[in-house]
């Protein structure tokens, strides 16, 4: 394999972790979107907390195959001449320490958020007529 294809494959990988941030970002959105608009319907707490099981699921699944995305980009950096590598720098991963950290901050904020979210329109902060 010459470096050009390792190359490839290195921007390949990146652009794969990209894509599982961007599934992390649209699942984290609409969940929020979901609990927000259907609070009648999500009074009971057994929901939000098999909305939570559900993420939490989630997240370990997207948090392992992140990590599993991010040796691939180091082992195949590891592939490559001194020369190459210093163009892929830019795309170099992140520490696995790192993105765990970052990965649980997120999950973190979402399951309080999950839980912090009125659960009827009587119990949020007090809505301003348009005249006062």
């Amino acid at each position: 394999m010459d470096q050009s294809e390792l190359m490839q494959l290195v921007l390949g990988r990146a652009d794969a972790l990209n894509g599982y941030w961007n599934l992390y970002i649209a699942v984290a959105v609409g969940l929020i979107g979901l609990v927000a608009a259907a609070r009648d319907v999500l009074k009971s707490g057994w929901i939000r907390f098999l909305l939570t099981l559900g993420f939490v699921v989630f997240v370990l699944a997207n948090l392992q195959v992140m990590h599993a995305t991010n040796e691939q980009r180091f082992r195949l950096l590891k592939l490559m001449d001194a020369s190459h590598a210093s163009l892929a720098e830019p795309s170099a991963p992140p520490s696995w320490i790192t993105l765990l950290l970052f990965h649980l901050f997120l999950d973190v904020i979402m399951v309080v958020l999950l839980w912090w979210i009125p659960k009827d329109s009587d119990s949020g902060l007090p809505i301003r007529s348009r005249g006062a």
